[in-house]
């Protein structure tokens, strides 16, 4: 069973009520979540500047997911249950899932946005998974080329966050803000 048919059957099955805590300005859940991406650029920031990759990919893919929840979040406020998502792929699916249910047709910027976001988490789990793990295909790779393969992600990560981000604002809020 792929991941695609896992999330629609958990969908019809949902087990979790609306997931994700609603927000909005001036809310205490708006404040909350200023307060944990002040934290987690500031932790990016060090990360990079330390030399500390893998944590700044880590970073970048929890805001990452935060944004295509968001979104996600916006298209299903009228259901009474969520799905959970706990990775970034996941959330990427269950993001398309709910275009598609709600008959949203995949535009170029969405297709764009989308294929960036694969991508960058393709790029994550090499990085990040792949570290220390020796195969065929890896085998050449050094430690300071590893280093540098997770540096190029986390940057990467952080442009693929500033699309995804004007990308699902527009959504959201239509292009305002």
């Amino acid at each position: 069973m792929g991941i695609r048919d896992y999330l629609l059957r958990q969908r019809r099955k949902p087990s979790s009520p609306k997931v994700r805590v609603s927000g909005g300005k001036g809310s205490d859940a708006g404040a909350m979540r200023h307060e944990l991406y002040k934290a987690a650029w500031l932790r990016y920031n060090e990360a990079m500047s330390a030399g500390f990759y893998l944590e700044a990919i880590t970073i970048v893919d929890s805001v990452i997911t935060d944004r295509i929840e968001a979104y996600t979040q916006h298209l299903m406020h009228f259901n009474e249950t969520h799905q959970q998502v706990e990775s970034l792929g996941n959330a990427l699916t269950a993001l398309h899932i709910a275009r598609q249910e709600r008959q949203i047709a995949d535009d170029d910027e969405y297709k764009a946005t989308r294929n960036a976001v694969i991508e960058f988490n393709k790029g994550r789990n090499k990085a990040v998974h792949n570290f220390v793990i020796l195969t065929n295909a890896n085998a050449e790779m050094s430690v300071y080329d590893r280093i540098n393969q997770a540096k190029d992600t986390a940057e990467y990560g952080r442009e693929v966050y500033n699309l995804v981000n004007a990308y699902t604002r527009k959504q959201i809020y239509g292009g305002k803000k």
